[in-house]
């Protein structure tokens, strides 16, 4: 990654001009009190707004490693199928699938193609095996390695992301900030979230500073790789939640 690609990235978060305008929801007020599910509506990557460019091929239990090759293919204009095995996770989907997307969800419930319990380690896909990670209100739920361990647990998180992405692999995670009650107000979260926690996970010189109490070697580190990538805050909403939206990649080489 180059010097002006780093200094774009530092720039992004010192300023906290990253757009998370694309991703949060402009008017939530009809979801008033719901934690999940912020999105206004599931997105397309190249299919109608109707879902029809999207073929979900079945929905399993987890049991061991998922193919997720196997499990969404995209239409051309033509009506063709075609293999665009692009492998894409919506974390915690709830009642909010995206479409393009393997969504997957603790609850039988929801219109998830994958059931599985991300507090279970490892989660179910192999190392370097997924392309793209998209995940809201979800992560502040997560506590794989016991809720005796608090903070402790996003690096459990933060590891499994890594782990699974391929280099080069994106991710986007929406979590509520603690600069607003959203983090505090929602009895069920178990891990506390600002723009500062991305410091512990990122690579030197694009947030993090070597030399800064919070700098740990052996934590997962991810990269900020442009101008689509940064980290920032949401505007509160009619309840003074504020989101932080993290867009941050896995390096393409290893470090």
């Amino acid at each position: 990654m180059g010097k002006d690609q780093r200094a774009k990235g530092r720039k992004a978060v010192a300023k906290r001009i990253l757009d998370v305008g694309g991703s949060m929801r402009e008017d939530d007020r009809d979801r008033e009190g719901e934690d999940r599910g912020v999105r206004t509506g599931a997105s397309s990557e190249g299919g109608d707004e109707d879902g029809s460019g999207l073929l979900h091929q079945g929905r399993e239990d987890v049991q061991g490693s998922v193919s997720v090759r196997e499990k969404v293919r995209v239409r051309d204009g033509s009506g063709e199928s075609q293999a665009g095995f692009v492998a894409r996770l919506n974390l915690g989907c709830g009642k909010n699938p995206r479409l393009g997307y393997i969504n997957v969800d603790i609850s039988d419930q929801v219109n998830a193609d994958i059931v599985a319990d991300l507090n279970v380690l490892p989660w179910p896909w192999d190392d370097n095996s997924i392309d793209e990670i998209f995940t809201q209100d979800c992560f502040e739920h997560l506590s794989p390695i016991g809720r005796v361990n608090g903070q402790a647990n996003i690096i459990a998180v933060m590891g499994e992301v890594f782990r699974i992405l391929k280099p080069g692999g994106k991710v986007e995670i929406i979590v509520p900030s603690t600069e607003g009650p959203g983090a505090f107000q929602d009895p069920t979260h178990v891990t506390f979230w600002n723009r500062n926690t991305f410091m512990y996970f990122l690579l030197p010189g694009d947030f993090a500073v070597v030399n800064g109490d919070w700098y740990q070697d052996n934590f997962p580190k991810f990269e900020i790789a442009g101008d689509e990538y940064g980290i920032g805050d949401s505007m509160p909403n009619d309840h003074g939640v504020i989101w932080t939206v993290a867009r941050i990649r896995k390096p393409i080489e290893e470090t």
